[in-house]
């Protein structure tokens, strides 16, 4: 019996510790992004990009890829809405993620000119809803980007390295 509750008390031991240390990496990386990351214009280059994407032959293929684009810019900036949509369509009460990423996210990011990405914090942005894109950019510069590629039935994942210009 006592060895029994020693067992069960070593275990829970264990298992709050790697709890306590699984939180301490997500603090340290959260708190990580932000020492750096601020308004402005960066240039990017993709190091490295994988995923899974559906064939013509409707056969399914996964592994490193090209990218489409190696080199790209971004733009962060303060977010504009548009305040006669924000105003009368989507009013205060409503609480949805549309209405969050037209009307009260607080940053975005453009991506060469094309897709923009919103965030309440200027290093994590995701796309509009259904929410096909995220860019994450950590402090040393480094990005993620995930995409879900409907046109081409594809799910990727990119990071390189981002430089301010």
């Amino acid at each position: 019996m006592f060895s029994r509750s020693r067992t069960i008390i070593h275990t829970t031991i264990t298992l709050l510790a790697r709890i306590g240390l699984t939180g301490a990496f997500y603090i340290f990386s959260f708190c990580s992004h932000a020492d750096e990351i601020t308004i402005g214009k960066y240039f990017c280059f993709v190091s490295h990009t994988a995923g899974i994407q559906e064939r013509a032959d409707g056969q399914v293929s996964s592994g490193n890829f090209k990218p489409q684009n190696e080199k790209f810019f971004i733009d962060i900036r303060v977010a504009l809405h548009p305040k006669d949509l924000c105003d009368t369509q989507f009013s205060s009460t409503s609480h949805n993620q549309t209405n969050w990423f037209l009307c009260y996210a607080i940053y975005e990011v453009q991506i060469d000119n094309g897709p923009i990405l919103r965030g309440d914090l200027t290093f994590s942005f995701i796309g509009s809803p259904p929410f096909t894109e995220e860019f994450d950019m950590y402090s040393d510069g480094t990005f993620h980007r995930y995409q879900t590629l409907m046109t081409s039935g594809g799910l990727f994942v990119s990071d390189g390295k981002c430089t301010r210009i």
